[in-house]
């Protein structure tokens, strides 16, 4: 069938629970081929590909499916490893959290900060998006031992992390004196480590982006 051109001078879709909204796929609907879709609810198209509510595009990197646009007014960002047959058929998990609730305890003898009130204002990641991840927070370096190019924590999925052989994506931090200073670096394994001239025992402030 030839390719042919429709004009709407006024579209309204109503969205409801199950599969109804608006799907685009490509190169043509079938399993692992949905690309974006507009729905009032999350589900499964007749073809095993799980959606979720919001303006949603879907994309496949690699092992890793990732579902990432708006959702109630607010951006939304998660992934999942790739199902099989269907590589999207899947449960997708929302790519943020903390260090501290996620990950575990941070490694070799760092630690969470806390802010002048003496809060805990432990590191937490957010993946904006499948190139971007956002840090915040407050970190104890060890108070003897090693300290630069010493991993503090290790994140893993559901975040997208840089591809091996890439440059190492790193943003500028400073301790709470103002006297130290480096980067925090993410290595392609997942590692995080500081550089530049930070000593033991002193707080440094982690807030920043890596972009890779």
């Amino acid at each position: 069938m030839p390719w042919q051109q429709s004009i709407f001078p006024l579209l309204i879709v109503s969205a409801g629970a199950g599969f109804s909204g608006e799907f685009v796929y490509s190169p043509a609907p079938g399993p692992g081929n949905l690309i974006t879709s507009i729905a009032g609810s999350g589900g499964q198209d007749p073809y095993g590909n799980t959606f979720v509510p919001g303006v949603i595009t879907y994309a496949q990197l690699g092992p890793t499916v990732v579902a990432y646009g708006q959702q109630n007014g607010s951006a939304y960002f998660a992934t999942a490893p790739a199902g099989s047959p269907n590589p999207q058929q899947v449960a997708y998990t929302v790519a943020s959290g903390t260090l501290r609730n996620i990950y575990g305890p941070l490694l070799n003898g760092f630690s969470q900060g806390s802010d002048v009130n003496g809060m805990v204002d432990p590191p937490a990641l957010t993946q904006l998006d499948a190139h971007t991840i956002a840090m915040a927070g407050r970190l104890n370096t060890p108070g003897s031992g090693p300290v630069l190019l010493t991993t503090f924590a290790t994140i893993s999925g559901p975040f997208i992390l840089p591809g091996s052989g890439a440059p190492v994506p790193e943003f500028p931090c400073g301790n709470a004196g103002g006297n130290q200073g480096g980067s925090v670096i993410l290595r392609p394994n997942g590692n995080m480590q500081l550089t530049g001239n930070f000593g033991n025992g002193v707080t440094v402030y982690t807030s920043g982006t890596f972009r890779f």
